[in-house]
Order: structure tokens, then C-alpha cells, then sequence
């Protein structure tokens, strides 16, 4: 009868591990796919705003070639290309549109380096959710193996497999919740 008794305490004791271990299991998945979608959502912004950075470069060159244009004809000697109190005013316009492009372009070029650094880490932390799936998965597979030969060198290893599991995915957890 105790033996018996023992026999159910450890079967029902390895189910409520399984059943734990397989909710781990499903949570580090879906932190998994969470990741990398921040990571995909990440790079897409970048991208989108690379396009922006080479627009306003793209400007501040065309800005720039006016104002070096305007400077050449004005220094032509022999010519009366002399500019007028009007194209001065213009020239000084273009001077402080082109400044204005300039500033934009490097603050969106600081923005696109934040998204790069985002979106790396959270394509790192998917790895460690990663490994945290597959140690629980493994762990999975060996409950029912201590179940049937009931080996508690074989629980113990199981157990500490699900442990590297937990530890995995807490961390992953924690690091993700940082970042939000």
C-alpha cells in the first residue's frame, strides 16, 4: 500500500510538473514571437525612416548646389551677374533652409540609430526565448520517461533541465518588460 501510495504521489506530482512546464513552455513561445515581431516592427520603422534621412540629405545637396551656383555666377569676372537685393535675400533664404535640412537630417539619423539598437535587442532576446522553449520541450519529453521507469536520477535531471527552462525565460521576461 505505501509503495503503491508513493507510486501516485510521484505520478501526480510529475503531471502538475508537466502541466507547468508546458505553460512555460507556451508562455516562452509567445514571448518568442512578440520579440521578434517588436524586432521586425523596429526595422520596419528604420527603414522607413532611412528613406526619410536620404530625402533630406537629397535636399540639403540641392540647397547647397543652388547656394554654390548663386556664388559662382556672382564671382564670374567680366559678367554682370552681380546679385540683386532680391536673389541675396534668396541666397540667405536657401543658406538657412539647407542649415535646417542639415539638423533635420542628423536627428532623424539619432532616431534611426535608436530603432537599430531596438530592434537588436529585441532579435536577442527571442534567441534566449529560443532557448528557453526548447530546454522545457526537452523537459516535456522526459516526464513521461520518469513516470515509466520511475528514476529519480532521471527526475532530477529532468528537473533541472526545466529549471535552465525557467531561468531562461524569466530572464527573457525581465529583460522584455524592460524595454517596453
Amino acid at each position: 500500500m505505501p509503495a503503491e501510495k508513493t507510486q501516485t504521489s510521484l505520478r501526480t506530482l510529475v503531471t502538475v510538473l508537466t502541466a507547468f512546464v508546458a505553460f512555460l513552455s507556451t508562455l516562452s513561445t509567445v514571448m518568442m514571437n512578440r520579440s521578434l515581431n517588436r524586432s521586425l516592427l523596429f526595422k520596419n520603422q528604420e527603414s522607413i525612416l532611412q528613406t526619410e534621412i536620404t530625402d533630406q540629405w537629397n535636399f540639403f545637396q540641392s540647397r547647397n548646389l543652388r547656394i554654390e551656383i548663386s556664388e559662382v555666377l556672382e564671382a564670374m569676372p567680366g559678367t554682370s551677374n552681380k546679385l540683386s537685393n532680391d536673389k541675396k535675400l534668396k541666397k540667405e533664404e536657401w543658406i538657412k533652409k539647407r542649415d535646417e535640412l542639415y539638423e533635420t537630417a542628423k536627428n532623424l539619423e539619432k532616431q534611426k540609430q535608436g530603432l537599430s539598437e531596438k530592434s537588436r535587442f529585441f532579435y536577442r532576446i527571442s534567441g534566449v526565448f529560443v532557448y528557453a522553449v526548447a530546454l522545457l520541450q526537452f523537459s516535456i519529453l522526459l516526464l513521461p520517461i520518469v513516470i515509466l521507469y520511475e528514476s529519480k536520477p532521471l527526475m532530477i535531471f529532468s528537473g533541472t533541465i526545466s529549471g535552465l527552462g525557467l531561468i531562461f525565460a524569466l530572464y527573457g521576461i525581465i529583460q522584455f518588460l524592460k524595454m517596453i
